[in-house]
């Protein structure tokens, strides 16, 4: 269409008595076409308002740190920011019970371990969580069994299991026997984390704790998206 044009041009210019010339025309045309004619890239052609193509979007991980029945904190063990949770109406069903003491041995992360919430059984969610495959780690203390200061027996314990997202993770957790004892001051036991990977596709990551002696126990929940 653009050489019809130009030769319809032509012809009227000779007519006329003048010469057109068209090699201003020829070199706008040859700007505008690729190699061997071909159309332009359009990636090699500049952004209308000048700036660059963005980059493709990058990963940002969904991170949940609940420091449950407990205060906001910023972890020294367990880096991050953690979120305050009130116990009874927060992510945990059961009962609210809090160390008798602040000191908790054998870690810089005191706060998170002071309280928890109990239950049997015990269930916790975590809401608004996007689909994918996530790091867990729980957090327990024990608070209440294993004798001085603890206000329960050096022999009484609670068992449970733990499965997440349906799946048992943890089977017959006798937490006074694998934490030492009593996890407060002078108690000769220490909290005690558990990780697992699992993958949500609900939108919620849910933790079921059914109970084979006393209760159901969990002081923390940390959840990382990988």
């Amino acid at each position: 269409m653009v050489l019809s044009a130009l030769g319809l041009l032509a012809v009227l210019a000779a007519g006329c008595g003048f010469e057109l010339r068209a090699a201003s025309v020829d070199a706008a045309a040859e700007g505008l076409d690729g190699p061997d004619g071909a159309p332009p890239d359009p990636d090699a052609l500049p952004d209308p308002d000048g700036s660059p193509d963005s980059p493709p979007d990058a990963f940002v991980a969904f991170v949940a740190r609940i420091n449950i029945a407990g205060p906001a904190f910023v972890g020294i063990d367990h880096p991050g920011s953690w979120s305050a949770d009130p116990g009874v109406g927060g992510i945990c069903d059961g009962a609210r019970f809090d160390a008798p003491m602040p000191a908790i041995p054998n870690s810089n992360d005191d706060v998170l371990y002071r309280d928890l919430m109990y239950r049997n059984p015990l269930a916790c969610t975590i809401p608004n969580v996007p689909p994918g495959t996530y790091r867990v780690t729980l957090l327990f203390a024990e608070l209440y069994w294993g004798g001085p200061p603890c206000a329960g027996s050096a022999t009484g314990t609670r068992i449970f299991h733990v499965a997440l997202e349906g799946a048992t993770v943890l089977t017959g957790f006798n937490e006074r026997v694998e934490s030492g004892g009593c996890a407060v001051g002078s108690g000769a036991g220490r909290p005690v984390d558990k990780v697992f990977t699992v993958t949500v596709t609900d939108g919620a990551l849910n933790v079921a704790m059914p109970v084979m002696s006393d209760n159901a126990a969990l002081n923390a929940i940390e959840l990382v998206q990988q």
